[in-house]
């Protein structure tokens, strides 16, 4: 599908509104009882898909080199371990049957029968026969392309520790130390072919757009390359406070780590320092108290650094036409606006700097003397995460360019074309001053907003003592998101406030800000359990996933209820169960196939397809799977 506008010429061969003659004879191809002038009209064609230009082919071709050299030994009463690693890997993909946006606007605007002809459509006396008058295949190849990427990374690594568990000898027990240092160097590069790195373009010949990918369906990508060089130290103690022979009442055992690290990114000239502090209390045999404290960071990819400009050509919605649109009349709402082919433009910049997070985890893990073999846990944690690394999105640009204009003002990274004479006439009589089309959004890696996510874990493991019937093994894992809040910037707030005030409409969503759970691939709870039986060379199992259900924002009622929920006019996507099978045999004997397995495994046993959501494939790719029921045979020989 390609979000890029092309101009067909007024005198294209297939164009239906073209002249009403053709060489001195009347044109077989204009539609009849049109208002179009007698010299026909040029068209923009938008988001059309070239259906008859076969299935897309790729053949990837990737070389992955490694070699790790290290050591290990002891000095005196120290243990020491050190290492070298170096790894490559090379990638090239090939893709064929794509389309030149220049060679194909050619095909279209030739004036003789062998043009290409977009308005064909399928089969109306007929649908289930497809396509009753195909383009040729020889004019569908005489734009259709190969299209190239090359890449490759490669990471160097050495590092160098030491430690020992009886430094010092404490009441509780030894002190333990661990220590060391790093150095790791990471390079990327990433080739595009000539028709997407900006080298070969399109220039529309009948509108005269410019864009910088000749390629339909993907926007312009330059070549990019980075390298990082990261140095880094650690230290870590564990020290036993108590320990069971000190005899303390409702502490068994009571160990504290204390731990920081220190790493230096050359690229962005940063330094970050981490600390971390945990403990355990067991306070009775079968009964532990754990906690944890800590402080962590993540630099910004090589590519949120270095990429020097990538352009994503999308279909937005421009809420600033719409919105004139609507105080005409024209338009319903602004749910209903039609949306146009959008350039974004996406930068790096070596002025950012690592994401900071801090973290607390809270736990306690029970094992009862009375049923042996049984584990239960629970943990409660809480994230907070400042400077996040992303972009603010071109949706939410435009918005704030229309929130702006409402007060006279405008959002400079909306970079828009002077009005035209018909921009002029449609915003006149609106609240809104005359806006051009869209030239591009500017849209920046940046150290944006803040996050706050907490919830909590469960976990169930038991080891059924053998009562003769066999060995049964049964886990349980469950994880609740109590809640995950995004905190918006200064410019995402302003939309914000601006949709609860109601000067915004609820059909303007401001993308990943706010309240998130339960909200786009954010379920409240997922869960997963197996169950599984083994006597002799034999072993059942049964394992089950669940996803909870979720809410899709890019939906919204037409017809808006009060709720208390704050989700409830965006479209529900249902929660996901599946259920996989398997069993296996093991061979235990004196002969040669002695550890041979054989098993044989059902998954998605009854064939559950993924709840319908408003995404590209019809469903959350992160969260659901397409594939039905699946059959797997495995031989497995240990020697």
């Amino acid at each position: 599908l390609s979000a890029v506008p092309v101009g067909i010429s007024r005198n294209a061969f297939w164009n239906p509104f073209g002249p009403t003659t053709r060489n001195g004879q009347p044109n077989p191809n204009r539609l009849p009882g049109t208002t179009i002038a007698n010299g026909g009209a040029d068209l923009i064609m938008e988001r059309y898909r070239f259906v008859d230009g076969g299935s897309r082919v790729v053949a990837v071709d990737k070389d992955t080199y490694r070699l790790t050299a290290g050591l290990r030994g002891n000095l005196g009463a120290w243990d020491f371990d050190t290492a070298f690693l170096y790894s490559e890997a090379d990638l090239t993909d090939l893709e064929r049957n794509r389309v030149s946006l220049t060679l194909m606007q050619q095909a279209i605007n030739r004036t003789t029968s062998d043009a290409y002809n977009p308005f064909n459509g399928g089969c109306l006396d007929d649908p289930a026969n497809g396509d009753c008058t195909p383009n040729p295949q020889s004019v569908i190849d005489s734009f259709r392309v190969d299209v190239f990427r090359k890449g490759g990374t490669s990471l160097a690594l050495a590092d160098f520790k030491i430690s020992r568990d009886d430094l010092l000898s404490l009441p509780g027990g030894d002190l333990g130390v661990a220590t060391g240092v790093e150095w790791r160097r990471e390079t990327f590069y990433d080739d595009r072919d000539p028709r997407l790195d900006g080298t070969i373009t399109f220039t529309d010949s009948v509108t005269g757009d410019f864009n910088g990918s000749d390629v339909a369906g993907t926007s312009e990508s330059p070549d990019t390359d980075g390298r990082r060089n990261v140095y880094s130290a650690f230290a870590e103690l564990l020290v036993p406070v108590v320990s069971s022979d000190m005899d303390i009442p409702l502490v068994e055992k009571f160990n504290v780590q204390l731990a920081g690290r220190i790493e230096h990114f050359t690229d962005i000239d940063q330094t970050a320092i981490v600390p971390r502090v945990a403990a355990a209390w067991t306070t009775f045999p079968g009964v532990t108290l754990r906690g944890a404290w800590s402080q962590g960071f993540r630099a910004p990819n090589l590519v949120q650094v270095n990429d020097e400009g990538t352009t994503r050509s999308n279909t937005r919605d421009d809420f600033v036409v719409c919105q004139a649109m609507v105080e005409k009349g024209t338009l319903s709402n602004l749910g209903a606006c039609p949306g146009a082919g959008v350039i974004s433009f996406r930068s790096g910049s070596e002025n950012l700097v690592p994401e900071d997070s801090e973290s607390i985890n809270l736990g306690v893990v029970l094992e009862p003397a009375f049923i042996p073999g049984l584990t239960l846990t629970a943990d409660y944690w809480r994230v907070k995460q400042k400077g996040l690394v992303g972009t603010f999105s071109d949706d939410n640009a435009i918005a704030l360019d229309l929130l702006r204009r409402m007060n006279g003002d405008t959002n400079p990274n909306v970079i828009r074309e002077a009005p035209t004479a018909d921009d002029i006439a449609l915003f006149s009589g609106t609240s809104l001053a005359p806006a051009g089309k869209i030239i591009q959004v500017l849209d920046p890696y940046l150290n944006l907003d803040s996050r706050v996510s907490k919830g909590w874990d469960f976990g169930l493991f038991y080891r059924v003592p053998d009562f003769g019937l066999g060995r049964f093994r049964v886990r349980l894992n469950a994880a609740k998101l109590d809640s995950f809040v995004q905190s918006a910037g200064p410019d995402g707030q302003e939309i914000l406030d601006a949709i609860a005030a109601g000067v915004l409409p609820l059909d303007v969503t401001v993308g990943g800000l706010g309240e998130l759970l339960k909200v786009d691939g954010r379920p409240e709870w997922r869960a997963s359990g197996s169950i599984n039986w083994e006597k002799g060379p034999v072993d059942v199992g049964v394992f089950g996933s669940y996803v909870g259900m979720i809410y899709d924002t890019s939906v919204v009622r037409d017809d808006l209820i009060v709720s208390d929920n704050p989700n409830a006019n965006f479209f529900p996507v249902d929660d996901w169960f599946t259920m996989n099978v398997s069993i296996a045999y093991t061979i235990n004997n004196d002969t040669p196939l002695n550890g041979t397995r054989l098993r044989f495994a059902i998954n998605n046993l009854f064939g559950e397809e993924p709840p319908l959501a408003d995404e590209t494939y019809g469903f959350y790719s992160d969260l659901h799977s397409p594939r039905g029921r699946q059959f797997a045979i495995e031989l497995r020989k240990k020697f």
